[in-house]
């Protein structure tokens, strides 16, 4: 899932989530896509969003 995509989702800044994913509270895919955009896998983003 793309971080920007999980920002939105969870009513997050896109900043903030790439903060997540720095500190690897997100685990990162290594694969980007054409933009360079970061992807995180879909379980570490609901294991650390549960409620939406």
């Amino acid at each position: 899932m793309k971080l920007a995509a999980a920002a939105r989702q969870h009513k997050v800044t896109l900043s903030s989530a790439a903060l997540l994913s720095r500190t690897r509270q997100l685990e990162v895919d290594p694969g980007t896509d054409s933009s360079g955009a970061r992807f995180g896998t879909r379980a570490s983003v609901d294991a650390y969003w549960p409620h939406h």
